[in-house]
Parts: C-alpha cells; sequence; structure tokens
C-alpha cells in the first residue's frame, strides 16, 4: 500500500483563508480522481501554517489513474485558482510505501505524530529493518496504531513512522507510557546509529 503526500505552508495571515481553501481543493481532486483525500493541519509543531493532503492507494498505478482524472478536472483546476497567493511556494509531493502496519476500519485519526528520519548511506537495510521495530514497539506499548513508511519519491532514505491517535489526551497517554518504558528508550538508541542525526524531525498535525 502507498501513501501520498502534498504539502504546502500558507502565507503568513493567510492561513485562516488558507484552510477553508485547503479543504474544498480536496474535495474537488477526491470527486475527479475517486480517491478519499484527508487534510491535515500542522499544530504544536515547527511546521507553522504547515497544510497537508495524503491518499491511501493500494498501488502506484491506482494514483496515477487518479491524479490523470484530477488533473483533467476544470473543477479541480478552478478550485486550485482560488488558492493563489494563499501559499508560501509551490507544494511538496513525497510518495511512501508502507511497509508496517495500515489503515484502520475507523478511518483516519484526528491526531497523527509523524516522525520523519533519513538512513545513514550503506545502512538502508538495516534502517527499514529497525523502522519496522519501533513501529511495533509502539503500537505493543501504546495500542496506537503506529505505520513505518519509506519514500519512493522524494530524499532517498526517506522514512516515516506516522501513529494515529483518537484525541489529544489520548497523544498524552501515549508520550507517557513511552518515556516510561525502558525497553522503549533502549531501542530508540539502538535504532539511531542506522539514521542520520540531521535530518529527524517530529510533528503533531490534526485531521481538517
Amino acid at each position: 500500500m502507498y501513501l501520498f503526500s502534498r504539502r504546502a505552508q500558507a502565507a503568513n495571515g493567510k492561513f485562516g483563508e488558507a484552510v477553508p481553501w485547503a479543504l474544498e481543493a480536496a474535495a474537488a481532486a477526491a470527486g475527479a480522481g475517486g480517491l478519499p483525500i484527508s487534510t491535515w493541519l500542522s499544530i504544536l509543531s515547527p511546521d507553522v501554517g504547515g497544510i497537508g493532503w495524503s491518499i491511501l492507494a493500494e498501488s502506484i498505478a491506482q494514483l496515477h489513474e487518479a491524479t490523470l482524472k484530477y488533473q483533467a478536472s476544470a473543477e479541480f483546476h478552478a478550485a486550485v485558482a482560488k488558492g493563489a497567493g494563499l501559499m508560501t511556494a509551490p507544494p511538496v509531493d513525497v510518495l511512501a510505501q508502507i511497509l508496517h502496519g495500515g489503515p484502520t476500519a475507523d478511518g483516519p485519526p484526528a491526531l497523527a505524530t509523524v516522525v520523519r528520519g533519513t538512513a545513514t548511506p550503506g545502512h538502508l537495510a538495516s534502517a527499514l529493518a529497525a523502522g519496522v521495530e519501533l513501529a511495533q514497539a509502539v503500537t505493543s506499548i501504546t495500542g496506537q496504531s503506529s505505520i513505518f513508511l519509506r519514500n519512493v519519491t522524494g530524499d532517498f532514505g526517506g522514512v516515516a513512522w506516522i501513529t494515529g491517535a483518537a484525541s489529544a489526551s489520548a497523544v498524552d497517554e501515549a508520550n507517557a507510557k513511552l518515556a516510561a518504558d525502558a525497553s522503549w528508550l533502549t531501542l530508540v538508541d539502538k535504532a539511531g546509529a542506522h539514521f542520520r542525526g540531521d535530518t529527524q524531525s517530529q510533528m503533531l498535525q490534526r485531521l481538517g
């Protein structure tokens, strides 16, 4: 399974206008392409004003077909045009393959913690193995669904962990459980050798 993500940054003072526009553009693209699109807003994170869209698909072929459909849609292009001046720069796209975990029957979570990193050169295989182990541990310790992905496009060797939560209180509970679990801290330290320290980031996103 694959996750396509598109991220953009709202211009200073334009966030209030950008959010409803982002939802409108997502609805137009989903209506034309036939695949559900989730809109995400960065909160309490360095990515201030960040807006993202995500699509889950079984294959690259399915994503490509949906892309061709919405790119041919006049309604979609009209919706995109309404966003002129609301963003600081063109959006950035990343396609990732899910190596562990997947969507739940409840649909997208209300909140998602996203951790990104990049494998150290020469450590890709071990980084991917460590990434799966970390995701499994998060689910085992917290009870929350955690997926692990590797980049297909974007930074080579890029990976991500996405852990969903039903509420902010659930995020608090998960963080407390991880911090109190010595085996988790040891596992994180052990995995660190497989990832570049200058590329790691962590953010919290809210479903729009």
